[in-house]
């Protein structure tokens, strides 16, 4: 879900972008809260490729410089039946609020 409309080229896989995230789940039903952002620093990663979960190399696909966009992520896209440590449950469904900075073409 395009939450802000960005500009320019559209993403496409084997671009590197850069991007500022959070990422929220929910411990019990009803009660979310953010297991990681990038406190305003760029992450930066090639789109395809298999350097973030697969929610993101398959969500971010399409999206535009400047642009916001809502993610909801499935288990079987982002962790899995392992979780991530403390902080992300096994079979956890995730949600990020991604915004793309930069798009570098492949």
């Amino acid at each position: 879900l395009d939450v802000v409309a960005g500009t320019g080229r559209a993403a496409a896989r084997g671009d590197r972008l850069a991007v500022k995230y959070e990422g929220m789940t929910a411990r019990r039903p009803g009660e979310w809260h953010t297991f990681d952002d990038n406190r305003g620093k760029l992450m930066h990663f090639v789109l395809g490729m298999g350097e973030v979960i697969r929610g993101w190399d398959l969500g971010l696909v399409g999206m535009r410089r400047g642009g916001t966009r809502r993610l909801v992520v499935p288990s079987q896209l982002g962790y899995g039946a392992r979780g991530a440590g403390a902080k992300i449950a096994p079979d956890a469904t995730l949600v990020f609020q991604v915004r793309l900075m930069n798009v570098q073409p492949a």
